[in-house]
Protein backbone atom coordinates (compact mmCIF):
# COMPACT_ATOMS: atom_id res chain seq x y z
CA UNK A 1 0.00 0.00 0.00
CA UNK A 2 1.36 3.38 -0.93
CA UNK A 3 0.48 6.41 1.13
CA UNK A 4 -0.30 9.87 -0.10
CA UNK A 5 2.17 12.59 0.74
CA UNK A 6 -0.29 14.08 3.22
CA UNK A 7 -0.78 10.71 4.94
CA UNK A 8 2.98 10.18 5.20
CA UNK A 9 3.48 13.66 6.66
CA UNK A 10 0.70 13.02 9.19
CA UNK A 11 2.27 9.69 10.14
CA UNK A 12 5.67 11.36 10.62
CA UNK A 13 4.08 14.09 12.74
CA UNK A 14 2.33 11.51 14.91
CA UNK A 15 5.53 9.48 15.31
CA UNK A 16 7.42 12.59 16.48
CA UNK A 17 4.59 13.47 18.87
CA UNK A 18 4.62 9.93 20.28
CA UNK A 19 8.38 10.14 20.86
CA UNK A 20 7.98 13.45 22.71
CA UNK A 21 5.14 12.05 24.81
CA UNK A 22 7.25 8.99 25.67
CA UNK A 23 9.88 11.32 27.10
CA UNK A 24 7.28 13.36 29.02
CA UNK A 25 5.66 10.25 30.50
CA UNK A 26 9.07 8.87 31.52
CA UNK A 27 9.92 12.13 33.27
CA UNK A 28 6.56 12.30 35.05
CA UNK A 29 6.98 8.69 36.22
CA UNK A 30 10.43 9.56 37.56
CA UNK A 31 8.95 12.51 39.45
CA UNK A 32 6.19 10.29 40.83
CA UNK A 33 8.84 7.82 42.07
CA UNK A 34 10.44 10.73 43.94
CA UNK A 35 7.32 10.77 46.13
CA UNK A 36 7.52 7.02 46.72
CA UNK A 37 8.27 7.21 50.45
CA UNK A 38 5.71 9.94 51.09
CA UNK A 39 2.01 9.41 51.77
CA UNK A 40 0.79 10.37 48.31
CA UNK A 41 1.91 11.61 44.94
CA UNK A 42 0.48 15.11 44.30
CA UNK A 43 -2.85 14.91 42.51
CA UNK A 44 -1.89 17.30 39.67
CA UNK A 45 1.11 15.09 38.90
CA UNK A 46 -1.08 12.00 38.75
CA UNK A 47 -3.60 13.80 36.53
CA UNK A 48 -0.90 15.04 34.15
CA UNK A 49 0.60 11.57 33.89
CA UNK A 50 -2.80 10.01 33.18
CA UNK A 51 -3.63 12.67 30.55
CA UNK A 52 -0.33 12.22 28.71
CA UNK A 53 -0.67 8.42 28.84
CA UNK A 54 -4.17 8.62 27.30
CA UNK A 55 -2.92 10.90 24.54
CA UNK A 56 0.03 8.61 23.86
CA UNK A 57 -2.29 5.59 23.66
CA UNK A 58 -4.52 7.41 21.15
CA UNK A 59 -1.54 8.30 18.97
CA UNK A 60 -0.17 4.76 19.10
CA UNK A 61 -3.57 3.39 18.03
CA UNK A 62 -3.57 5.76 15.05
CA UNK A 63 -0.03 4.77 14.13
CA UNK A 64 -0.94 1.07 14.38
CA UNK A 65 -3.72 1.58 11.80
CA UNK A 66 -1.87 3.16 8.86
CA UNK A 67 -4.87 2.83 6.55
CA UNK A 68 -6.68 5.36 8.72
CA UNK A 69 -4.06 7.94 7.72
CA UNK A 70 -4.36 7.27 3.99
CA UNK A 71 -7.18 9.30 2.46
CA UNK A 72 -7.26 7.01 -0.59
CA UNK A 73 -8.13 4.08 1.69
CA UNK A 74 -11.21 5.92 2.94
CA UNK A 75 -9.68 7.11 6.20
CA UNK A 76 -9.78 10.61 7.56
CA UNK A 77 -6.57 12.63 7.53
Amino acid sequence: MTMTLGAQLERDRLARRAARLDRVVAELRARARFYGDRPAVPRPLCQALADFQRELARIRRRLAAPAALDTRAGGTP
